[in-house]
């Protein structure tokens, strides 16, 4: 076999912990003093980071997620946690939701999309910090008013109107608030959300197929497959899984995502939120329903995941000019290190060159801050990308009784077994006790059982199952 020069390609094995440590790290460098976040990046000269609507609450949110996954990994405080909190906080009005504010940028509203991406950070909060008595009742008052403001037809409910984006993607946090503060009719809701979009829309297809933003409809179906398997909803959890399938069918095995299905013109690209969805089910399969999923876990982490974290930012130009309120221009190149890309091809992390529309913006005031612009990145995929990592991460190594299962060939550490991978350089993975326990190694499908040899220390005995 040829060797592979390392001066030209460095053997370092993949580690999450520290695509972990990097995201930190972009947390830290692009979230203002106000505990503001920058959505977009332009391939202006010199390139700069503009704050935008999705700066009020969506990316926060997620920024402020990704905090909680993140410091028990790296044992780290990311600095800016209070002030993306505190930004967040100010959002929230008298009924229970957050809304945007009035502005040439936005209109005052509580849109679901935001509702959702910031219940996802309520309830990760609400788990990693259970004493917090403030997150738990903003938790309480916002799911009090989505489902004041649902419709309840027969079995199913919605809000305004049966949505993939805008409500579908209720359904997965909404589920997990009702699971952490025991709230059986927020489950219940969760259900009822699902069933409207499977049984009573034509949005995802009896044959698993949908059209238009994938993102939107992986979320969904995340959620609506996380909800039959808390309930032991099986025509609900194949319908999910049948979507999956097809999300599959029009993916590459080693984690590409279109960004949008069907669409009609040639521009094809990976958004990295897209991919967070996709391993979300694919994680829920692989555990829940048929391991054979761990496969497509991880391909995809081991691959396009890893290749769309951003580790070195000099593509985006060199960096300079002043700092405005609202714009960030100093350092952005590092700045950018540790988010992940937009909209990545196979090959690279910017697949096309893309630029807002004219409605984007209210006012012509505004219109030379966001458009006539090539867009770099959207930093909705930096919380999105940490989130994915931290979904393998948590998943690669699992615990139930005495059964210990390594259910990814992945570098982890845990209390019970210490995983070093030394893929993809050489075929083997070591594995060492740290205590007793019924430990277990999922065989990759392209390890066939007749390439599997087993060293064990003295006195240790090996089964095949």
């Amino acid at each position: 076999m040829m060797e592979t020069d390392p001066n030209i390609i460095p053997q370092t094995t993949l580690s999450l912990e520290e695509m972990l440590k990097l995201g930190a790290r972009h947390i830290d460098q692009l979230v203002d003093a106000q505990g503001r976040t920058y959505f977009d990046v332009y391939l202006t000269q010199p390139p700069e980071a503009v704050t935008d609507w999705a700066d009020f609450i969506d990316l926060p949110a997620r920024y402020w997620e990704a905090v909680a996954l993140v410091e028990p990994v790296i044992a780290s405080p990311v600095v800016a946690k209070d002030r993306l909190r505190s930004w967040l906080f100010r959002r929230f009005e008298t009924d229970g939701l957050a809304y945007r504010p009035e502005s040439p940028i936005s209109a005052h509203a509580p849109e679901l999309f935001d509702q959702s991406r910031l219940l996802y950070a309520l309830d990760t909060w609400a788990m990693h910090v259970p004493g917090d008595v403030e997150v738990c009742q903003r938790i309480t008052k916002m799911m009090d008013e989505l489902l004041r403001r649902s419709t309840r037809e027969g079995d199913y409910t919605y809000i305004e109107q049966i949505g993939l984006y805008f409500g579908g993607t209720l359904i997965r946090p909404a589920l997990q608030a009702g699971l952490i503060l025991n709230r059986p009719e927020w489950i219940d809701f969760a259900g009822r959300m699902g069933r409207g979009l499977i049984d009573h829309s034509d949005l995802i297809k009896p044959d698993g197929s949908f059209k238009g933003h994938v993102h939107g409809a992986l979320s969904a179906l995340a959620g609506t497959l996380a909800y039959a398997i808390v309930a032991g909803d099986a025509h609900l959890l194949e319908r999910a899984r049948t979507g999956f399938d097809y999300a599959r069918s029009i993916s590459t095995r080693f984690g590409f995502i279109p960004e949008m299905a069907q669409r009609e013109d040639d521009l094809i690209a990976c958004e990295t939120c897209t991919l967070m969805d996709y391993l979300d089910v694919a994680l829920l399969l692989a555990r829940h329903v048929d391991p054979a999923y761990w496969d497509v876990v991880e391909l995809a982490a081991r691959n396009h995941l890893w290749e769309s974290q951003i580790r070195d930012g000099a593509w985006i130009g060199t960096a300079g000019g002043d700092d405005e309120d609202g714009i960030i221009r100093s350092r952005l190149s590092d700045r950018i290190v540790g988010a992940f890309a937009g909209w990545s091809a196979p090959h690279c992390l910017l697949a096309y060159h893309e630029q807002f529309g004219p409605g984007w913006v209210h006012t012509k005031e505004m219109r030379p801050l966001y458009l006539g612009k090539n867009r770099a990145m959207q930093n909705c995929c930096a919380g999105a990308g940490m989130r994915a990592v931290y979904q393998v991460w948590s998943n690669s190594v699992t615990r139930v009784g005495d059964q210990v299962s390594v259910n990814l060939s992945l570098d982890r550490a845990t209390p019970d077994v210490h995983v070093t991978s030394f893929l993809p350089f050489e075929g083997r993975v070591r594995m060492t006790v740290a205590r007793d326990c019924d430990l277990r190694w999922r065989r990759p499908a392209y390890c066939g059982p007749e390439d599997v040899r087993v060293q064990t220390s003295e006195g240790s005995s090996v089964r095949f199952i």
